[in-house]
């Protein structure tokens, strides 16, 4: 299975920003030939991003979020047809980001899920607790809660049909960090997540693949790939920078 690394662009950037980093991404892809590069773009961005990305290899356009119905009254939302209508593959569901603003629940991100299930596309769940959550203790039972919620009456053909991210809220950086994460902090989280999945969907539960998420750099990429075990990685504020994102990923490639 090839290693993947998520971009969250999140709310940044303008056409000549999007311009230049769906660019360089798409130049160093060619030297990448065991893992594939996921950009999550604005909304605004996507024929940008889709017209520099056209012809890259191992490079996919992915949305920051969607809503589950295809059309309809729903103001500011993104739809899946809109995704697919330029060429994009994956989704992110769930962001902590989006969580708080939207105040969302988990029965609509189940049904964003199974939505995108459904589309085609795959959809990169995100569990992570808050830094309160942690002090109290409560880390596994709200990432247990996070999952039941958001995986249920989902059905996949494939077991990299979807992908589940664990990105602790504490650990994010800019605002909201409280900390920046260590592996051990995690190690445990990684072990409760494949029992779980293990529990819900039987041994296929193992190969859904894994991410991290968390104020990612080039410095620690390595460390938590290997000894987390994941499949990859979501990054943010580093996969703004051409040198950073661009040595995330050559580092990912070679594990």
């Amino acid at each position: 299975m090839k290693k993947i690394v998520i971009a969250n662009w999140k709310m940044n950037g303008i056409q000549t920003d999007w311009q230049a980093w769906a660019s360089h991404a798409a130049q160093f892809s060619g030297e990448i030939d065991n893992a594939e590069v996921v950009l999550c773009a604005p909304a605004a961005a996507f024929h940008i991003v889709s017209q520099q990305i056209i012809n890259a290899p191992r490079i996919s356009l992915g949305a920051q979020s969607i809503h589950s119905k295809e059309c309809g009254a729903f103001t500011g939302e993104t739809s899946l047809n809109m995704l697919k209508d330029f060429a994009g593959d994956y989704a992110l569901v769930g962001h902590s980001e989006y969580r708080q603003m939207r105040h969302i629940e988990g029965n609509q991100l189940g049904e964003q899920m199974r939505a995108c299930v459904r589309a085609g596309v795959t959809p990169v769940l995100c569990i992570g607790e808050s830094s309160l959550e942690r002090e109290q203790g409560k880390t596994i039972s709200v990432l247990d809660e996070q999952l039941e919620e958001s995986l249920k009456d989902v059905h996949f053909p494939n077991p990299e049909d979807i992908m589940i991210a664990y990105e602790p809220v504490w650990g994010i950086g800019g605002v909201n960090a409280s900390k920046t994460p260590e592996v051990q902090d995690v190690k445990e989280v990684f072990r409760f997540i494949k029992s779980a999945l293990k529990e819900r969907f039987g041994d296929v539960g193992l190969d859904i693949p894994l991410l991290y998420g968390g104020s990612i750099d080039a410095g620690n990429v390595t460390s938590f790939m290997q000894e987390l075990s994941i499949q990859g990685v979501l990054v943010g504020s580093a996969s703004l920078k051409f040198d950073v994102f661009e040595a995330i990923v050559r580092r990912v490639n070679t594990i």
